[in-house]
Parts: C-alpha cells; sequence; structure tokens
C-alpha cells in the first residue's frame, strides 16, 4: 500500500485522482511536488503500519506460547496508538491538500 498507491497515482490520468484544490495540486506545475508529498507520506503511513503488525504479531506469539492464550494488556494502549497515529497522519495530509500556497 506504501508504494503501490503512490506509484498509482503517479500513472493514472489526473481526472482520477480526488484531491481537495485539486485544479491547483494537480496542475504542470505542482504535480511533481504532489507526487512526493504523495510518496513520502504513504512511506511513513507504510512504517506506521509495518510497526503495528511486528507489535500485534508479537503479542500473538507470545501468546501462543502461554498455558493461557490471550493478548495481554499492551494490545489495547497499541491498538489507541496506531489510531491516534492514522488520525494524525489522515488530518496531515488532508490539511496538506485543502489550502493552496
Amino acid at each position: 500500500m506504501s508504494f503501490a498507491i503512490p506509484a498509482l497515482i503517479g500513472v493514472l490520468p489526473r481526472s482520477l485522482i480526488n484531491l481537495p484544490n485539486k485544479d491547483y495540486w494537480l496542475s504542470d506545475e505542482m504535480y511533481p511536488r504532489t507526487i512526493d508529498y504523495f510518496r513520502a507520506h504513504f512511506r511513513w503511513f507504510g512504517a506506521l503500519l509495518l510497526l503495528f503488525l511486528v507489535l500485534v504479531f508479537q503479542m500473538v506469539f507470545q501468546a501462543n506460547l502461554s498455558q493461557h492464550p490471550e493478548l495481554g494488556s499492551w494490545f489495547l494502549p497499541v491498538l489507541i496508538g496506531f489510531l491516534v497515529a492514522v488520525l494524525a497522519w489522515g488530518i496531515t495530509f488532508t490539511r496538506q491538500f485543502s489550502k493552496t500556497r
């Protein structure tokens, strides 16, 4: 997801890309900067998702080694942290394209 979406956006016709202030951000002048922004921020999203999955897989692995399998007390804080980070990422992403410079 973190590499496919920016690559796909780079080859899609601009008419199929939905952004706030689309005429500005997809203009010939701003298009390379927009694609670079997509690539950078989706890499961060991919890293965030990978971290979340590694932590959850580790908790599942540990739970399966015990006599009483349960994810333990860390699952909820990890999940909440991931959701807060995704929300912050989404807000930052939306705010970037909501303005024109």
